[in-house]
């Protein structure tokens, strides 16, 4: 799915709603952008499982510049890139997570997506996320959160190796990592 927009809505390349089990496999998104959230991706309801997606160039005016979900559904991301997305104004340059749901990032590479606010490469706003295996590098925010920002009360868990490393936040350089 290449270069489609949504000028004044969410999910430039495609809107996910409704219940159920969503799997994507093996699918390119390039070059898609979103005058709301979600460049690539906006998912609202249910599951979604990826395996072999790769978000890469996409934008969001706001949230979630390669993905953004609002599901109370699990996420599960695998053996994707996310690469060189941006979230213009908003947190999420790569990924934007505010569903309650668990979510797992599993042998994945979150490289160079930039955020106007925070989350340069993640941004978790509701639910737990455990990144196993994923490698976090060279993503930027503009405030807080070069490489993954979590609201208070919510985690990011690094297993297996994972990493979150050489990533900058403007404002807050504190913050760089996660």
């Amino acid at each position: 799915m290449e270069k489609n927009r949504s000028i004044f809505g969410d999910g430039g390349g495609v809107l996910l709603r409704g219940a159920g089990v969503k799997t994507a496999t093996d699918t390119l998104f390039k070059a898609n952008s979103a005058g709301g959230d979600g460049g690539a991706i906006f998912h609202v309801a249910g599951n979604l499982t990826t395996i072999g997606v790769d978000l890469l160039s996409n934008t969001a005016s706001f949230d979630g510049g390669g993905l953004a979900t609002i599901s109370a559904g699990t996420l599960s991301v695998n053996d994707s890139l996310v690469q060189g997305n941006r979230a213009i104004h908003g947190s999420g340059g790569g990924l934007h997570l505010a569903g309650a749901g668990a979510k797992t990032i599993f042998d994945s590479d979150i490289f160079k997506n930039k955020a106007g606010f925070e989350g340069g490469g993640v941004f978790l706003e509701l639910g737990a996320l455990t990144l196993d295996t994923t490698l976090v590098k060279g993503n930027a925010a503009f405030f807080r959160g070069g490489g993954t920002r979590n609201d208070t009360g919510v985690a990011i868990v690094l297993v297996n190796g994972a990493a979150v490393t050489g990533n900058t936040a403007l404002i807050d350089p504190n913050t760089s990592g996660l």
